[in-house]
């Protein structure tokens, strides 16, 4: 199979054409015979094209010439040619025709659609050339015409991509920079422009080192070394507004890199984070705030223990004194006085005494009812811790005394409970007396 000539050869074909022309017309030779012994090699080249070649006579207004792949497109007559033309293009190929037949003129060239009967829009991409005679007067249009659809189309397509990409990056929440290998602006969208207070006039072309704090060139300068590495990375930057206000980011960053490998710029996505920093340093003196107020409070809780401490103790004691008071100066009295003589009205009024002072005493009892054993007033107070659950070192912390001495208080308890040398625990016999307020025995001492 014959491989098909290309665009390139067709035109050196009938630049040949052109060339054979001239010389016929040199040796004298009647030009008429000189094309039509060209047209048979002319024909048969333009029907093994893909483009559609055409030959167009001047004088009688026709198209003599369509290959095959022209009359599958539509063209044919000059009226049907026309008429396939777009009806917005039409004018324009006037034009241009009209241009390439003026003086001099020796080629013409315009793009233009065509509407072929199946429906479709067809982009056609027209060149030509114009033979003309000894005087310069024009002969023929002979031309070569590309369907740049695809062409057309892709760039469309590619063009939409590049609008929607544009949108998106105008209308990202973040703002966004490019840099070239000397690191001056070449890109900032909408957003970057709001955050810096500055125009897109006022920052393509300059320094990026022109709008950040002096303090962060040290970390600018070590990303950049990344950069030329080919390392992405992300980091914190502080930025210096028009308006002199500082804006804290953190900045997303990419290397870019020519076909051939070399360093030619970065671009980085800058997210504002100026109200994250504020939260930041408010929420830390918060915390400050409340670490202060934390000790301050454990201070006051511990005086707080102290005091709570010594009202126990002082409740203690008072209980002990209350029991003490009434069995020494109030209990011999009465004995005496029940063993008086006594009218049964006055015995009654001594009863009722008794009563209300056993009244007033119960509820102490759970508490001292071991004074009732005779107990020195620190065996008290041992008694009542050992009752509680303490341990001999938390009990002579308490009292300041040493654990030997506790221990020594424990046995002489031990010893008046009558459970001395036995294998019986201390704290269940106290506590057994917490049932003294209803006991007949302990109370029958009152």
């Amino acid at each position: 199979m014959d491989k098909k000539p290309t665009y390139a050869e067709l035109e050196r074909r009938v630049m040949f054409l052109e060339s054979k022309l001239e010389e016929s017309k040199e040796k004298e030779i009647d030009s008429g015979d000189a094309l039509s012994a060209l047209s048979e090699d002319f024909k048969r080249l333009a029907e093994h094209s893909r483009d559609v070649i055409y030959h167009y006579d001047i004088a009688s207004s026709k198209f003599l010439f369509f290959n095959r792949i022209g009359t599958e497109y539509g063209y044919g007559t000059k009226k049907s040619t026309l008429l396939l033309i777009h009806p917005d293009d039409r004018e324009e190929v006037r034009k241009a025709s009209k241009e390439s037949l003026s003086p001099n003129c020796h080629t013409g060239e315009v793009e233009y659609r065509i509407c072929p009967t199946d429906g479709s829009i067809r982009w056609m991409h027209d060149r030509w050339i114009v033979i003309r005679d000894e005087s310069d007067r024009p002969l023929a249009i002979e031309g070569v015409i590309r369907d740049d659809t695809h062409r057309k189309l892709t760039e469309k397509e590619l063009e939409e991509s590049r609008e929607r990409y544009r949108m998106l990056l105008e209308t990202m929440n973040e703002g966004l920079a490019a840099q070239d290998e000397n690191y001056c602006l070449t890109y900032v969208n909408d957003k970057l422009c709001e955050m810096f207070g500055y125009s897109r006039d006022e920052l393509l072309g300059n320094p990026l080192t022109d709008f950040f704090d002096p303090a962060q060139r040290k970390i600018w300068l070590d990303q950049m070394s990344k950069r030329r590495k080919g390392e992405s990375d992300q980091y914190e930057l502080t930025w210096t507004r028009k308006d002199g206000g500082r804006i804290h980011t953190i900045v997303s960053a990419q290397p870019i890199f020519n076909n051939s490998g070399s360093f030619i710029g970065s671009f980085g996505v800058i997210t504002d984070i100026s109200k994250q920093k504020e939260v930041e340093r408010v929420l830390k003196e918060r915390e400050k705030e409340l670490e202060e107020k934390t000790s301050y409070l454990e201070e006051l809780n511990s005086a707080l223990k102290v005091l709570l401490k010594r009202r126990e103790e002082d409740k203690r004691e008072l209980e002990q004194n209350v029991v003490s008071n009434v069995k020494e100066l109030v209990l011999p009295y009465l004995k005496k006085l029940e063993s008086s003589r006594l009218d049964e009205r006055q015995r009654s009024l001594v009863s009722i005494l008794e009563s209300n002072l056993k009244e007033i005493i119960s509820p102490f009892l759970t508490r001292v009812s071991i004074s009732l054993l005779k107990l020195t007033p620190t065996e008290t107070q041992v008694a009542n811790f050992v009752k509680q659950g303490q341990t001999t070192k938390e009990i002579a912390d308490f009292l300041g005394l040493s654990p030997r001495t506790i221990e020594s208080h424990r046995e002489n308890i031990r010893k008046k409970l009558g459970i001395k040398n036995k294998k019986s625990n201390l704290r269940t016999h106290l506590l057994s007396f917490q049932t003294a307020a209803h006991n007949p025995e302990i109370m029958s001492v009152f």
